[in-house]
């Protein structure tokens, strides 16, 4: 590299010292300095944003000329496609500071589209000679600033761009003094806007009763992110909503295997799909327990047994319902009825009995345990068992099944007990053996 190159400043720096130099002067008159109260918005911003980037080097200039380049393309990728947004740049000032809004890049870009858009609110002192402002001296501009960005949005959104304003928005307070950021709760963007502000007033209001003495400095801003609906169920799922129609009583049991509804990038393939699921799960259970199968089975509970893991650990999850998925729809271009819309019970067994060579049993329970289906409906001796259990939703008309992995454990639960295969009593004792009236052991 010649010495030359090395030395050159970067191309933020040498434009804006070009904007400095070009730029008419304005009448002062205690001095020749220039009055930043006379200086045009969007001067204001051009001048920071030079800041901000000056130093960035070479790698600043590629990124200039990649991003010019994306926005030029006619085939351009909505992950890595530039957006302007909103024309909102003076949110709020007064005989002291401003508040500027402007549109800035997610931390991870690539991973939003270009329904997602995050907005920054940032504090800027007229005269740098003057001291940083209290929070709570400033806090009536605040709320007014964001008042006026989420009116640009819908505007923008909806007006603009012709776009539903069914996407989601939250706002986050941060400042140094803070541990962490005060945050609304989520919103549509089509929720009334003095609610959306007044619920971050009251959270802001509140935080501020501890931190009174808090001053905004060049580390104070308010984010507003919008989000569209499919990032947000992205994001639901990555927080484990996932979750949510799954009982409680599978999921705060290890010897359940729970059946969730989706997954990542597959929010509803599991939705009225349970019991053949449950079953497949219960099934590998067996295989693997007793060793009969081929390795492949084993590897495929391995991974299947950590769905919906108590850890929370969405990758773990997420490699455990891949591993179902594929095992279901294997099955099921074998066996119909497993993805029929109606979702036969007997079917369904049957088709479990034929391929495993197993008694299929469903069991219930509420102050004790029930067999209310098996197929066959005589217990085969010769024949393993595969054990589901399912939790009725009255509201809802269904029963959401899991797998049973550990029968032993079911039985002791809650002193439920187990239901003899034939004759219905229910067993408490602990070597699984009564006196049945049906069949002499």
């Amino acid at each position: 590299m010649k010495w030359k190159e090395l030395f050159k400043p970067p191309l933020a720096l040498r434009n804006h010292l070009r904007n400095l130099a070009n730029r008419p002067q304005i009448e002062n008159n205690s001095a020749n300095n220039q009055s930043i109260e006379n200086v045009q918005p969007n001067q204001v911003l051009a001048e920071q944003e030079a800041i901000d980037n000056a130093g960035a080097g070479d790698e600043s200039e590629q990124a200039v000329d990649e991003s010019e380049q994306a926005v030029d393309s006619q085939d351009v990728h909505p992950h890595t496609a530039h957006f302007d947004g909103p024309n909102v740049n003076i949110a709020y000032e007064d005989s002291n500071i401003r508040l500027l809004v402007r549109r800035t890049d997610f931390k991870t870009q690539k991973n939003h589209i270009m329904s997602d858009h995050l907005y920054t609110l940032i504090i800027q002192r007229k005269n740098p000679e003057t001291e940083w402002p209290l929070a709570t001296s400033i806090l009536q501009g605040i709320y007014a600033a964001l008042h006026t960005i989420l009116e640009e949005l819908k505007e923008h959104y909806g007006q603009k761009l012709k776009q539903t304003l069914d996407r989601y928005v939250y706002c986050t307070f941060n400042a140094d003094g803070l541990e962490s950021g005060i945050n609304t709760g989520i919103h549509k963007l089509h929720d009334d806007t003095d609610d959306i502000v007044n619920e971050f007033r009251a959270n802001v209001d509140n935080a501020m009763t501890s931190y009174k003495s808090m001053v905004l400095d060049s580390g104070f801003n308010v984010q507003v992110k919008v989000l569209g609906l499919e990032h947000m169920e992205e994001k639901k799922l990555r927080n484990g909503a996932i979750f949510d129609k799954v009982p409680s009583v599978h999921l705060e049991n290890s010897f359940f295997l729970p059946v969730p509804q989706g997954f990542l990038n597959h929010p509803d393939a599991f939705k009225d799909r349970c019991l053949p699921l449950a079953l497949i799960l219960s099934a590998y259970e067996l295989m693997y327990r007793t060793g009969q199968e081929p390795q492949v089975y084993r590897r495929a509970y391995l991974d299947m047994m950590k769905i919906c893991n108590v850890s929370n650990n969405m990758k773990d999850h997420n490699t455990a319902c891949t591993r179902l998925k594929l095992a279901f729809e294997s099955l099921s271009r074998d066996y119909p009825a497993l993805n029929h819309p109606e979702q036969d019970t007997t079917e369904i067994s049957k088709a479990f009995a034929d391929k495993f060579k197993v008694n299929v049993i469903l069991h219930t329970n509420d102050v004790r345990d029930h067999i209310y289906a098996m197929y066959p409906p005589k217990y085969d001796e010769s024949l393993p068992r595969i054990d589901v259990h399912g939790v009725p939703d009255v509201s809802a008309g269904t029963i959401h099944y899991a797998g049973i992995k550990a029968l032993l454990a079911y039985k002791n639960n809650n002193n439920f007990g187990l239901a003899c295969v034939f004759c219905k009593a229910v067993i408490k004792n602990h070597n699984n053996t009564h006196a049945c009236k049906e069949h002499a052991r």
